[in-house]
């Protein structure tokens, strides 16, 4: 419970740091200083302007579903039954394996 004491208010000023970052382009230390609120997850902005990939596709969303979803027919085999939640994860995860499915 010590270690966490000690980290967490350094955490917290990289935290603010980032945010002051990423909101003003610099870092102002003696601003931050003063400051002795602390800050939320939720209040620090990315500097991603894309983060995440979304399609509307249809061959997109079928193949996602078919190597993504636990509702796949696809992955299940009498070898390994339902050992894995999915076909990425059977493929992945046998990959160096020579048994056929």
């Amino acid at each position: 419970m010590d270690k966490i004491c000690t980290l967490l208010p350094g955490f917290d000023f990289l935290l603010k740091q980032y945010k002051n970052l990423a909101d003003e382009g610099s870092v102002d230390i003696e601003l931050l200083q003063m400051s002795s609120k602390p800050i939320g997850f939720s209040q620090i902005t990315s500097q991603a302007k894309r983060k995440y990939i979304y399609s509307n596709d249809n061959l997109i969303l079928q193949l996602k579903n078919i190597f993504f979803s636990d509702q796949s027919h696809m992955y299940y085999s009498e070898t390994y039954g339902t050992k894995h939640p999915n076909l990425f994860d059977l493929i992945t995860k046998r990959k160096n394996s020579h048994r056929r499915f």
